[in-house]
């Protein structure tokens, strides 16, 4: 009797275990966003995007009261949905190859500033950052 309740009890603690850990999944990380400071309609995000896991993820959608909306684009500016995101990797966003658009920029963004961005995976869910706003060396639009 003493064994089936050890056993009853060790598979109730995996269970709780796999949940846990499951629903607080914290491989990904949004690492040093930013977008240069523009009057311009649309502005480009910049950040890393890492996954520390074992398992690949997806970005889903990202938003912030900035902009009407964000789209993912590639290297040829084709929109790209469910961006993945391989395991043990790191994405580099806002160069040549992938960058995030900020479309319907609400009002004229400025140096110094920071704003909340609200980053959606697959599997690690919702991850919330502050990003910068820095001064671009152009004439401010990007």
């Amino acid at each position: 009797m003493r064994y089936i309740v050890a056993i009853c009890g060790g598979l109730i603690a995996l269970a709780s275990w796999l949940f846990i850990d499951y629903g607080t999944d914290t491989s990904v990380q949004v690492i040093d966003p930013w977008v240069g400071a523009t009057t311009a309609k649309s502005a480009v995000v910049h950040a890393t995007i890492a996954n520390r896991g074992v398992n690949r993820d997806r970005l889903l959608r990202v938003s912030s009261n900035l902009a009407a909306r964000f789209v993912v684009l590639d290297h040829e500016g084709h929109e790209i949905d469910n961006l993945r995101i391989p395991a043990d990797a790191e994405l580099v966003l806002g160069g040549d190859v992938l960058r995030i658009e900020a479309l319907g920029l609400a009002q004229a963004i400025k140096a110094d500033e920071k704003f909340p961005m609200l980053f959606v995976f697959e599997h690690a869910g919702k991850v919330r950052v502050f990003a910068r706003v820095e001064k671009l060396q152009s004439d401010g639009n990007q």
